[in-house]
């Protein structure tokens, strides 16, 4: 299943997964158990526990395991140069920015799966 999301609840145990991709910005909110992060290309894994995120830094690909039953929020957040300094810009400038980053669709994909090891 592929999702294009804002604001999205996660439910993972050990055998479900989830996928991140084109995520910069999006932040993953481990709300109840612990999760694993791995980021594609890097050698360090994360791990997350309840009341802790993690915010995806770039457009690698992320995945989200889960030790036992978890839940997370998943927010997504435009990258600062999609965003506008309201204090130095004008408000046409600042709609302007706002409107042509909503009307690229720039927004991560969300992939949940099993994993096949069990």
């Amino acid at each position: 299943m592929a999702t294009s999301f804002d604001r999205t609840l996660v439910e993972l145990d050990r055998s479900r997964f989830l996928r991140i991709t084109a995520g910069t910005g999006t932040t993953v909110v481990c709300l109840e158990g612990c999760l694993w992060v791995t980021r594609d290309g890097t050698a360090a894994d994360i791990q997350v526990e309840a009341g802790d995120s993690y915010r995806v830094a770039d457009a690698s690909t992320v995945l989200v395991n889960a030790f036992g039953p978890s839940s997370a929020r998943v927010l997504f957040t435009p990258p600062i140069t999609a965003r506008v300094d309201l204090r130095q810009a004008s408000w046409a400038a600042a709609l302007q920015a706002a409107w042509t980053w909503a009307a690229s669709g720039a927004r991560p994909t969300l992939r949940t799966g099993r994993a096949s090891h069990l």
